[in-house]
């Protein structure tokens, strides 16, 4: 071999190392986040006995992730709203992809259980629903570790009970980084209070935690059968919606009054919307599917309409409030 071949090819294997090496850190540490899906909520939810003959249609809206590569960046300059955040902006440190998609699937749960309770209170139904959250998961740096146990319940946030996972993370949230909470625990049978010093938030670090991930646990009887099955979709911040579907099948009248609405938003057992992650890219899956009206939260509604086109971005803080919004509009015939 000719000393100039040996040259291109010793180039040509650095090259293939280096890229190699670029292409293992990218996908390693970084994802995409890109418009995803905005599918029609009537063939994901089925309420025993309501109907599925609305005009118009609720869509829910998803984002699509996946791992980046080398060629990310370019296909973010010639496509709308392809973000690139490190993976730790959305996979907390020292969790796994199947431990972290099994928590994500488990705040599908919750979300569609609060759903069906905001639903069937609002039409009008009594029933008991017993819920408070599960242990998935201690951090590393988290002030109760060797203190709570994987699959311990926490019942209470300073002595006041808790219902879902999003309500414990926002009465934790209420108090300063460093300032002390109360939990009381349910193990084996016993209940007993554990007081630690709150911590940073991984990816709000102006935002108090405990350092610890926790999942629904869920116990109640609907006097309703309602199958939600919403397929490889994860996370919980489709529950504003599955509200209005199921509203919409226990409707005489046509919810939709004949528009195609999509949203985003999680739901509170008091029925308040919460913020979400990837409206932008939700916006355009909805525009593509021609959505008319885009109900967002109220934090997350300055984004959304920067990301608008077409679609009319309208921002809500509740259930009631859409209700309202919707209940104004003109009705289509046709």
């Amino acid at each position: 071999m000719s000393s100039s071949r040996r040259k291109l090819f010793s180039f040509l294997v650095l090259a293939a190392i280096v890229i190699g090496a670029a292409q293992l850190y990218i996908s390693r540490n970084y994802i995409t986040i890109s418009p995803g899906i905005a599918e029609n909520l009537r063939y994901m939810v089925t309420v025993n006995g309501g109907h599925k003959d609305s005009k118009g249609a609720f869509l829910l809206t998803a984002v699509s992730s996946r791992k980046a590569n080398l060629l990310t960046p370019l296909e973010a300059l010639v496509r709308p709203y392809i973000d690139i955040v490190p993976i730790e902006q959305e996979i907390p440190r020292g969790i796994d992809m199947q431990k972290y998609l099994r928590i994500m699937e488990s705040m599908m749960l919750e979300s569609q259980m609060i759903a069906k309770a905001v639903a069937l209170k609002h039409m009008g139904y009594d029933f008991d629903v017993k819920t408070d959250v599960k242990v998935e998961e201690v951090l590393r740096e988290s002030p109760t570790r060797g203190k709570i146990r994987i699959g311990d319940r926490i019942v209470a946030v300073d002595h006041k009970p808790i219902r879902t996972a999003q309500e414990t993370i926002e009465m934790i949230q209420e108090r300063k980084v460093g300032e002390p909470v109360t939990l009381t625990v349910y193990r084996d049978g016993r209940e007993f209070d554990l007081t630690v010093p709150t911590i940073r938030h991984q990816e709000n670090k102006q935002k108090a935690a405990i350092g610890v991930i926790i999942a629904p646990y869920v116990d109640y009887r609907f006097p309703i059968k309602i199958d939600i099955k919403a397929g490889e979709i994860k996370g919980s911040s489709a529950g504003a919606m599955f509200v209005l579907e199921i509203l919409d099948q226990m409707k005489k009248e046509d919810l939709t009054r004949g528009y195609i609405i999509a949203g985003t938003g999680t739901i509170s057992i008091d029925g308040n919307i919460g913020p979400i992650a990837g409206v932008e890219q939700k916006v355009v899956a909805a525009e593509r599917e021609g959505a008319e009206i885009f109900f967002a939260p109220e934090e997350n509604a300055d984004a959304a309409r920067k990301a608008a086109r077409s679609v009319r971005v309208v921002a809500v803080k509740n259930i009631d409030e859409v209700l309202r919004y919707i209940g104004a509009l003109p009705r289509r015939e046709s």
